[in-house]
């Protein structure tokens, strides 16, 4: 499964929220403490495993604090070559819709359907729990504080322990490990020196760096200078283009004046 697209509407501290155009590979979400990262996932969990008509404590662990609304899922995701889109509301007028190839489904048969595509057990009246009711992909929800000795699913809990342990075993255990480490305290040796100063080439590009970073500094104020120095320039010009009119205008009205005065004359 890949997901392309992520809505939240009123879902615990996540007002509204949404992450359009995912594309394939990884995808990390990043942000401050508490800036709603595992509120996400716990969103993702609730729209693909909860029931929409789901009460009690589950629903109030959903909504805001101190406010009775109506949290909001939708996503779009794709399923062995197929596009669909999930949407459920919860706690009021709740409401499930998933629309697939050929299909628009609503209602209780939202769950019975996303159930088939996910092969998994849907919980009854309660809460989804994760060793019962979300097969395989229960593999996939890791909150924090937990490690992989508290996933669900049996054997696939341990299939995955065992493969982890097996990997990490190979990567620091025998030949293979030793190679590894000595090969990343040869490189961290040719690049920090004692109290983690740079040294060898890293200190020389530590120090060119340095050097182009005051260069900056300077040429940057050079350039501010001189932009003062153009900008009292445009004004001097301008002052100097408003004399000169003003001189031209004062030369016409002496001119006009002495023809008016040998006009008199000439009377």
């Amino acid at each position: 499964m890949q997901f392309r697209r992520i809505e939240i509407r009123d879902f615990r501290k996540l007002g509204q929220a949404g992450i359009d155009d995912i594309g394939d590979g990884l995808s990390v979400i990043v942000g401050d403490n508490e800036a709603g990262k595992s509120t996400v996932l716990a969103a993702l969990r609730a729209v693909l495993f909860e029931r929409h008509r789901v009460s009690g404590d589950v629903v109030r662990r959903m909504l805001p604090y101190g406010q009775n609304v109506r949290p909001e899922v939708a996503i779009e995701f794709d399923l062995k070559g197929a596009h669909w889109r999930l949407r459920k509301a919860f706690n009021q007028r709740q409401e499930a819709e998933l629309v697939g190839p050929g299909e628009r489904i609503t209602g209780d048969a939202v769950e019975d359907r996303l159930a088939e595509l996910f092969t998994f057990t849907p919980p009854g009246r309660g809460e989804s729990k994760r060793n019962e009711h979300q097969g395989i992909y229960g593999l996939l929800w890791v909150e924090q504080g937990r490690s992989h000795h508290s996933l669900g699913v049996g054997g696939g809990r341990d299939t995955l322990a065992s493969a982890l342990e097996g990997e990490i075993g190979q990567v620091i255990g025998g030949d293979r490990g030793r190679a590894l480490l000595s090969a990343a305290t040869g490189r961290k040796e040719m690049l920090w020196g004692r109290n983690d100063k740079p040294r060898g080439d890293y200190r020389q590009l530590a120090e060119q760096i340095d050097q182009l970073q005051d260069r900056r500094t300077t040429l940057q104020e050079s350039l501010r200078q001189h932009e003062a120095q153009v900008a009292a320039l445009s004004v001097r010009e301008e002052a100097l283009a408003r004399h000169k009119r003003d001189e031209r205008l004062q030369k016409a009205i002496e001119a006009a004046q002495a023809t008016k005065d040998a006009l008199i004359r000439a009377q």
